[in-house]
């Protein structure tokens, strides 16, 4: 696990993305997913489904990105601004870092042309890493999170999709495999971590 960083979930996610997908950036559909994750954290009954609608959002994020055509270079600097403003925002706040998503959300999709999209949606991946380690996971749980979510979606199956429409939208394909099971039992051992066993 120790090789493993943001940069390979979003080596993953731009890969997922790619046999999906035209490299191409929509708004609308972006904003969409993006919604539909937070209302999934919103709506979860249990901290198996928050965490996988958190590392949703961070594998959403990370495929926006991607569809924006982003230059690597441009990634790392606007990464720097992203952790800026997300810190500036947790000082300044009361809320959890999800809540802070939703404000985020609703800037990017009111202010597009002013707010850059690198920006929203790593300020995004951002609180999501924060709202994790508020449930107790460390990075490298984390991490191990967002991987099992990869593993996941890899399992969907693959047909071209075109860049305003949800891919596996209503059909994740028969070999599918839920993420569920392996983030509860890495919640389970993040709980016997803590407790010292």
């Amino acid at each position: 696990m120790s090789n493993v960083n943001l940069g390979t979930i979003f080596e993953r996610a731009s890969k997922w993305n790619s046999v999906r997908y035209p490299r191409v950036y929509n708004h609308e559909l972006s904003v969409n997913l993006l919604d539909e994750e937070l209302n999934e954290y919103f709506e979860a009954e249990s901290s198996v489904d928050q965490l996988d609608a958190l590392c949703d959002l961070v594998f959403v994020s990370m495929g926006i990105l991607w569809k924006t055509g982003i230059d690597i270079r441009l990634l790392d600097s606007t990464s720097d601004w992203s952790n800026t403003q997300a810190t500036a925002l947790l000082k300044a706040n009361v809320f959890e870092p999800i809540h802070l998503v939703a404000s985020v959300l609703i800037k990017y999709k009111y202010v597009n042309e002013e707010y850059p999209t690198a920006l929203a949606v790593q300020t995004i991946i951002t609180l999501c890493m924060v709202q994790m380690s508020g449930m107790g996971l460390n990075t490298e749980e984390s991490l191990a999170a967002l991987l099992i979510v990869c593993n996941s979606n890899d399992s969907k199956s693959i047909k071209k999709t075109e860049p305003h429409i949800k891919a596996n939208g209503g059909d994740k394909g028969k070999d599918f495999v839920t993420p569920e099971p392996a983030l509860l039992d890495l919640l389970i051992k993040m709980e016997k971590r803590h407790n010292g066993n």
